[in-house]
C-alpha cells in the first residue's frame, strides 16, 4: 500500500514537471498552435488537476506581458476552448464506455473537473460577453453545448461524477435547446 502510495506520488510530481516544460515551450513560442493543443491533450490524458485552468489563463499572463496582442489573445482563448470541447466529448465517451480501464477513466474524470470547474465556466461566459466575433460564439456554444451534454448524462453517472454533477453550474436552457438543434 505505501509503494503505490509513493509510485502516485512520483508519477504525479512527473506528470507535473512535464507540464511545466510544456508550459514553458508554449510561452517561448505561443504562436505555435499545436503545441496549444497538444499540451491540452496532454492534460487530458495525465488527469492533471488544474491543468485546464493553468492553460487557459495563461493567453491572459501573455497578454498582460506583451508576448501576444490583443487579437492573438482571442484566437488562442478561442482555439483553447475549441480544444477543451473536444476533450470533453472525448472524456464523455470514456466515461460511457464500459470496456475502457478505470485508469483512462480517472483521467477523463479529473480532466472535466478540471475544465468544467466554476471559474473557468465563469471565464469563458465573460470572454464571450466581452468578444462577439462570429468564430468566438461558435466555438463558446460548443462549449456550452458540450457542458450541457456532459449536464445531461451526469444524471445518469452520478455516481461515477459526484464531484463534476455538483460543480455543474446552471447553463442557460434555452443556449443548450438551440445548439442541440443546430447539431442535430
Amino acid at each position: 500500500m505505501k509503494t503505490k502510495l509513493i509510485q502516485h506520488i512520483i508519477k504525479i510530481r512527473y506528470v507535473n514537471r512535464i507540464l511545466e516544460i510544456l508550459i514553458k515551450a508554449i510561452k517561448e513560442y505561443p504562436d505555435k498552435i499545436r503545441l496549444w493543443a497538444k499540451t491540452i491533450e496532454f492534460v487530458h490524458e495525465a488527469g492533471i488537476n488544474n491543468g485546464c485552468y493553468k492553460i487557459y489563463f495563461l493567453i491572459d499572463e501573455l497578454r498582460r506581458d506583451r508576448i501576444i496582442n490583443s487579437l492573438s489573445s482571442k484566437f488562442l482563448k478561442g482555439f483553447v476552448i475549441q480544444v477543451f470541447t473536444e476533450m470533453i466529448f472525448r472524456s464523455i465517451r470514456r466515461i460511457s464506455d464500459l470496456e475502457i480501464s478505470s485508469h483512462k477513466r480517472n483521467n477523463s474524470i479529473a480532466f472535466l473537473e478540471s475544465a468544467l470547474n466554476g471559474r473557468m465556466i465563469n471565464s469563458v461566459k465573460t470572454f464571450s460577453r466581452r468578444n462577439k466575433m462570429e468564430f468566438i460564439i461558435i466555438k463558446v456554444n460548443l462549449f456550452y453545448f458540450a457542458f450541457s451534454t456532459l449536464k445531461l448524462l451526469s444524471k445518469e453517472l452520478v455516481r461515477d461524477l459526484p464531484i463534476i454533477h455538483k460543480q455543474l453550474v446552471p447553463c442557460p436552457e434555452k443556449t443548450a435547446i438551440d445548439i442541440g438543434n443546430i447539431m442535430l
